[in-house]
């Protein structure tokens, strides 16, 4: 917490509305309720601790752990909710390890993202509907184990 207050573009960030809101809001009739950590007028901001704050690195974990679409779907329950407008996402990220160096991201490109999230409620709605619930494969995943062992040697 203290790496992040005196960072003074996080603190731009988290300046300016309110932390942790309740908004209840719906998509295509289903009731949804959203926590952003911190929304604004014109900005949604989450803070993220991680293992790494590096630029890069903390990227790919975002993807892979879909923070991206998170913050569009804040974005949809903000403006939904009638709260505000936000036109631009921002992810603070702290490092949990010592000298826990903090990173500001702005987020770009999230159109696709949006493609995501609509993706991701019809799936959820077919998975409701159907009582089918798929699985990451419908097959046996080969494994190879080959280079493991030079892996931890080197």
């Amino acid at each position: 917490a203290d790496a992040i207050e005196s960072n003074r573009h996080a603190m731009e960030v988290l300046e300016g509305g309110v932390s942790h809101p309740e908004i209840l809001w719906a998509y295509s009739s289903r009731q949804c309720v959203s926590h952003p950590d911190y929304v604004a007028r014109e900005f949604i901001t989450e803070i993220k601790v991680s293992n790494t704050a590096h630029p890069e690195w903390f990227m790919r974990l975002a993807r892979r752990k879909g923070y991206p679409v998170q913050l569009a779907m804040y974005a949809v329950a903000v403006e939904e909710s009638g709260m505000a407008k936000p036109f631009s996402r921002y992810i603070v990220v702290a490092s949990y390890k010592r000298p826990f160096v903090v990173t500001v991201l702005r987020m770009t490109g999230m159109g696709q993202t949006y493609d995501r999230l609509v993706y991701l409620f019809n799936q959820l709605a077919y998975c409701e509907k159907t009582d089918q619930w798929p699985g990451y494969s419908d097959k046996i995943v080969d494994f190879s184990a080959d280079g493991l062992v030079a892996e931890q040697i080197g």
